[in-house]
C-alpha cells in the first residue's frame, strides 16, 4: 500500500509541475528593429462600397496612407492538437505587401519555445 501512495504522490507532483509549466508566459519577441518610413498617401480609390467611402473619408479625408508593410507581435495561447493541452506562446507576422508574408509561432513550457513553427509564402507580381 505505501508504494501505491509514492506512485500517487509522484504523478500528482508531475502533474501540478505540467500545469505550471503551462501557465507561464513567455518574455514578447524582442521589437522589431526596422525604421518606420515616413507616411505616404495616395487619393481615395474611386468606386469603392458607399459606407467604406463614408468611413475613409469620415478618418482620413481625401488622402489615405498607403501601407507597404506590417509586423505584428504578440503572445497568445495555443493548442497543437483539438483537445491537446494549452501552451502560452508567441508570435510574429511579417508582411510586404504584393511581396511575401511570414509567420513565427512558439509553443513553450516554462516560458522556454517548446514547439516553433514558420512559414513564407512568397507572391508573384503581375506585369
Amino acid at each position: 500500500m505505501e508504494i501505491f501512495i509514492w506512485i500517487v504522490c509522484i504523478l500528482v507532483g508531475l502533474f501540478l509541475v505540467g500545469w505550471l509549466g503551462l501557465q507561464i508566459k513567455p518574455k514578447s519577441f524582442p521589437l522589431f528593429q526596422h525604421r518606420t518610413p515616413a507616411m505616404q498617401t495616395v487619393l481615395l480609390p474611386a468606386g469603392l462600397p458607399a459606407p467604406v467611402e463614408r468611413f475613409y473619408r469620415q478618418i482620413y479625408g481625401d488622402q489615405v496612407p498607403l501601407i507597404t508593410t506590417a509586423v505584428i507581435t504578440g503572445r497568445a495561447t495555443m493548442r497543437p492538437v483539438l483537445k491537446g493541452p494549452t501552451f502560452q506562446g508567441r508570435f510574429r507576422f511579417t508582411h510586404l505587401a504584393g511581396v511575401d508574408y511570414r509567420h513565427y509561432f512558439e509553443m513553450c513550457f516554462f516560458g522556454l519555445p517548446l514547439i516553433k513553427a514558420t512559414s513564407i509564402i512568397w507572391m508573384e507580381k503581375a506585369g
